[in-house]
């Protein structure tokens, strides 16, 4: 992980990261849509595009209430 992230120090234990597995693909989908490696997804850009709805508070109270079955 620190070789992938460039981030010190930080690693994933391997059983947290199986449920990736599935996801696998879909995110190699989205790395084949030309533009999308561009696509600047911070929070403040999200804000500036969505208004209240970027807030962080917003989004993870959005995200909160998702059941996790979905």
């Amino acid at each position: 992980m620190q070789k992938l992230t460039g981030v010190p120090g930080i690693s994933i234990p391997h059983a947290c990261a199986t449920w990736l597995l599935p996801v696998a693909p879909f995110a190699m989908l989205l790395d084949a849509i030309p533009g999308m490696k561009k696509l600047r997804a911070n929070p403040e850009d999200i804000q500036r595009k969505i208004g209240f709805f970027g807030e962080n508070i917003v989004i993870g109270l959005i995200m909160g209430r998702v059941p996790s079955s979905v």
